[in-house]
């Protein structure tokens, strides 16, 4: 009998719920999501540092920049497509080039077919390869997710 692999997305989110019993500063935003993006394990262990955004990517990550300068740790968690277009600008502008500790995570980046069409984006790691501040992309491999750190 093979080991069944666990689903990256079930991964991050008790990877996060992990994370936020190591540090307290550790805050999750997800933009209505969250049971795409398995953040709901952490919403329902840490509910006072789970804050979800509903469909105002932009505002999110404003607010992530926010929560970064008075000292937490956010995660910032929707669709590749979302943090790459609608909220390029706030990513830009108040996290990279400010140099903020955001940890930004979309689920199903690339080509995956998971979610339908209109989240199929190709340009999800070429919208921040360019930023003149380091933004670090890390895709894996056949995966639907990736890291922008």
């Amino acid at each position: 009998m093979t080991k069944q692999a666990k689903p990256q997305r079930l991964v991050f989110g008790e990877t996060l719920v992990e994370l936020g019993a190591e540090n307290e500063r550790i805050v999750v935003l997800d933009a209505d999501v969250s049971s795409s993006t398995q953040t709901k394990h952490f919403a329902a262990k840490y509910p006072d540092r789970f804050f979800n955004f509903g469909i105002a990517e932009a505002n999110m990550v404003s607010a992530a920049a926010g929560l970064a300068t008075c000292g937490y740790v956010p995660f910032v968690s929707t669709f590749a497509l979302f943090i790459s277009m609608r909220a390029g600008d706030q990513v830009r502008a108040q996290v990279a080039y400010p140099r903020l500790n955001v940890k930004l995570a979309g689920g199903y980046a690339g080509l995956s077919d998971f979610a339908g069409h209109t989240f199929t984006n190709v340009w999800n790691k070429d919208t921040f390869k360019p930023r003149k501040n380091k933004i670090t992309v890390r895709l894996k491999k056949h995966s639907a997710a990736f890291l922008v750190s």
